[in-house]
């Protein structure tokens, strides 16, 4: 299967490790003009050609296609591979502006991959395994977004990571529960570009997604039903409430503490240790898709991303309104 890449970000390393592994031959990139890094991958992949004008690719045989090149550069290549039926991997979160995907979906997208690829954590699979379609489940978020600014965030700022970042969270839960935009809705307190949740609400599941910018935390999403109580925390790592221990006051402590008892159910699974998180079942799922194979395949389509890209639009207008 010869591949061809465009883009030769930080993410494109981590892509053809993956992809080199389920059985992908590099023959050709293109980037920008005189890129430095895109010269280092073809010598360290042993790319057969190199571009100095992206869409020149298109002029060569090729069987699929990696698109991980910048949102404001990604239109034209990826419905110039749409029309030549190319199959696709195309970066996430692939348009910042759901306009961009009505351009693209016009082109069609029978054979294209979006890597969204916490889809394919094994903490993900068990997740889905356990949540039960037929019962009610509630989820509550906390996502600190931009943790690692010591200052207050502009408002650019902030949008930007919503619609690079927060994505992320919205296709998961989309993933989980079979959510489209209709299921969103936006909360803000009026003047404030901190804090923002975004609210979901299914016959079969709610759920509260708190955002908060500029502060330090790590992701936890914890879902609750009639039978379970679980939590991701990290998103790679599944965990099970089990129990409360209670601390009884000491001289030294004279407060009553309350320890939570949890079990872990899905830690990294064996390529996780050897590829990024998620990436080689990714790249299996794609190598499928290449080959015509038929696959209960769990990767965001084209028109998945659009609806994580419609929800994070509405926050952003919600974000800018009485700011």
């Amino acid at each position: 299967m010869r591949l061809g890449v465009l883009g030769a970000g930080k993410i494109v390393p981590f892509h053809l490790d993956a992809m080199l592994a389920n059985g992908f031959e590099p023959h050709v990139i293109g980037a920008r003009r005189g890129s430095v890094n895109a010269g280092n991958l073809a010598i360290r992949y042993g790319f057969e050609h190199q571009l100095e004008d992206p869409m020149d690719i298109f002029k060569i045989d090729i069987d699929c296609l990696l698109i991980a090149s910048p949102a404001n550069t990604l239109l034209e290549y990826l419905v110039a591979g749409l029309k030549l039926g190319l199959p696709i991997l195309i970066e996430k979160p692939v348009f910042l502006e759901p306009r961009d995907f009505l351009i693209a979906l016009d082109s069609g997208e029978p054979k294209v991959l979006v890597g969204y690829n916490r889809r394919f954590y094994h903490s993900t699979a068990l997740l889905k395994s356990i949540l039960n379609p037929g019962h009610f489940n509630s989820v509550r978020a906390i996502i600190p977004e931009l943790s690692w600014s010591k200052e207050r965030p502009s408002i650019e700022e902030v949008e930007r990571n919503l619609r690079e970042n927060t994505v992320h969270v919205i296709d998961l839960m989309n993933f989980l529960f079979k959510l489209d935009e209709n299921n969103w809705s936006v909360r803000k307190p009026r003047g404030s570009q901190r804090f923002i949740s975004l609210l979901f609400n299914s016959p079969v599941s709610s759920g509260q997604i708190d955002l908060v910018f500029g502060y330090p935390g790590s992701y936890q999403i914890q879902f609750f039903s009639d039978s379970s109580a679980l939590v991701l925390s990290p998103l790679e790592i599944l965990q099970s409430y089990d129990s409360m221990t209670v601390i009884e006051p000491t001289e030294l402590l004279p407060i009553r503490q309350y320890v939570t008892q949890t079990t872990p159910l899905a830690n990294l699974s064996e390529f996780d240790y050897s590829y990024k998180p998620g990436f080689y079942l990714q790249a299996k799922a794609f190598r499928d898709l290449v080959k015509g194979e038929v696959s209960q395949s769990d990767g965001a389509t084209l028109s998945d991303a659009y609806v994580a890209c419609k929800v994070a639009d509405i926050a952003c207008r919600a974000l800018k309104s009485n700011c």
